[in-house]
């Protein structure tokens, strides 16, 4: 009896999590509709830049999953701009 009542409990602490987490966490469109105008234009100015880097990094690491090299031997799938580089010498 003990289990059923721990099984009760366990589900019932679960689907109140669920809840909770579908009625509090925004989606990403009240995110976005929650942005101010200018910061809006510019996500979705970006948006598809990063859809375009993402697909690239995971065709990189697709090609690389089948090579028999080692992974510090295998080219980066994207390239660090300068201005980051700039900042890590400067540190």
């Amino acid at each position: 009896m003990s289990r059923v009542r721990a099984f009760v409990y366990s589900a019932s602490v679960i689907g109140v999590g669920y809840v909770l987490l579908q009625t509090i966490v925004p989606n990403e469109e009240q995110i976005l509709n929650s942005l101010s105008p200018q910061l809006k234009i510019e996500y979705l100015r970006n948006k598809q830049k990063r859809i375009e880097d993402e697909r690239r990094m995971l065709e990189t690491i697709k090609e690389n999953a089948h090579s028999d090299r080692p992974i510090w031997q295998i080219q980066p799938a994207m390239a660090v701009p300068d201005d980051q580089e700039n900042e890590k010498s400067k540190q």
